[in-house]
């Protein structure tokens, strides 16, 4: 095979910081043969040219013309940043390259890839592992803590009914070790894990599953679960997570109980002596005094929108002793998965003129899910992997040229 030289070819790779120019020398095929045997040692990767120093150096194969480090800074920024043009903007000022608004996004969606693969990952070992013996000898006096809900974005395409809303669901998991008590009921996570998915729940159950084992389920004494009083949720835990605490957020069961004694007892004052009622039997954490006090009230029906109460405390009694829990020392709001809402995704995916498709919103989702968890340095490592693995390709094909 000969190769003949074309001259100096200009390449400019990003550096987390600015951009280094290269001129370098490729070389072509000299005729006919020497290109059918160049192809047929690189496949379809630049199968017509060699650049030799770009391949020795490891930049021949590498995404974007970016290296590593500038490739999970970008990522970072645009996820910091309320849009792709923001970001684009905050880093062409900083780095004094100039970078796209366009190229962001498709970096972004790169990265995110990688670690929603990763979280796949993590989810089917979970899935394997689930019923792997435990040593509860093995266990240590501390609680953990798991709490999960819904939230909706805005997609591009339409649903089966027409919807552009999907739901996309957020958990986080934090131990009583990881936590500040600042008197009263004020509390500080100060390490925490969360994890985002958009999909439906049977997806999601095994990265809820991966979430609580690699925070302690198998090694805390208490495993505590908080949630709002959706249906499907109590039969899940029972399933996936036996042997647990299963607590009602409180706040959720008041919510409820105060918007259904508006809806079917009439007359102010009636109506406040009822919430009060309703907020007395929940503190002392009485369901049954709770059920009797509204058995007058089980047959009214109840507007849209308004929880059937004498249905939801029926059906979720066992979830709602707080004076116990709380005599334990356990939570009972899930204050923390209300504010992963806020900086995980609406901070980020539900600004005004925004919309996604399925593929860059988990991207997204899953890079806020790693920062807020303050487990960026993790993205930082699978990009890393994701660029050896290339570079090792590239090293092999040259030396195999």
């Amino acid at each position: 095979m000969i190769l003949k030289n074309k001259g100096k070819l200009s390449k400019e790779i990003l550096l987390n910081g600015f951009a280094l120019s290269l001129n370098r020398s490729f070389f072509v095929p000299a005729d006919e043969e020497s290109a059918a045997n160049l192809k047929k040692l690189k496949g379809d990767k630049n199968p017509n040219s060699v650049v030799f120093l770009d391949e020795r150096l490891g930049i021949d194969n590498i995404p974007f013309k970016a290296t590593c480090g500038s490739v999970c800074a970008i990522a970072k920024e645009a996820i910091r940043s309320p849009s792709y043009k923001a970001a684009a903007q905050v880093l062409n000022e900083r780095c004094h390259y100039s970078i796209s608004e366009a190229q962001v996004k498709r970096i972004t969606d790169y990265v995110g890839d990688l670690i929603f693969q990763d979280d796949c990952r993590r989810a089917e070992e979970a899935k394997q592992r689930q019923n792997d013996p435990v040593d509860n000898r093995k266990r240590r006096n501390d609680t953990l803590y798991v709490q999960f809900d819904g939230s909706y974005y805005l997609e591009r395409k339409q649903d089966e009914v027409g919807s552009n809303w999907k739901e996309c669901k957020i958990a986080v998991a934090f131990k009583d070790s990881d936590l500040i008590h600042w008197g009263g009921e004020k509390t500080e996570v100060r390490e925490r894990d969360i994890v985002g998915y958009i999909g439906n729940i049977d997806e999601f159950k095994y990265h809820l599953l991966a979430l609580a084992k690699r925070n302690g389920l198998d090694l805390c004494r208490n495993r505590v679960f908080i949630t709002d009083g959706a249906k499907y949720i109590l039969p899940l835990l029972k399933t996936l997570f036996p042997g647990c605490v299963y607590i009602l957020d409180k706040f959720h069961a008041k919510e409820n109980g105060a918007k259904y004694a508006l809806a079917v007892v009439r007359g102010k004052v009636k109506q406040q002596e009822c919430i009060e009622k309703i907020y007395g039997f929940i503190d002392a954490g009485d369901p049954k005094g709770l059920l009797n006090y509204l058995e007058p009230y089980r047959n009214k029906k109840v507007p849209a929108g308004i929880v059937d109460f004498y249905e939801y405390v029926n059906r979720l009694q066992e979830c709602m002793y707080y004076a116990d829990y709380e005599a334990k020392g356990f939570l009972v709001g899930s204050g923390q998965i209300e504010s992963c809402h806020r900086y995980t995704m609406q901070d980020r995916m539900k600004r005004p003129g925004q919309q996604w498709n399925r593929a860059n919103g988990q991207g997204i989702l899953s890079l806020k899910s790693r920062y807020e968890s303050d487990h960026w340095h993790e993205v930082e490592m699978l990009v890393k992997a994701d660029y050896d693995r290339r570079r090792k390709h590239s090293y092999t094909d040259s030396t195999n040229e």
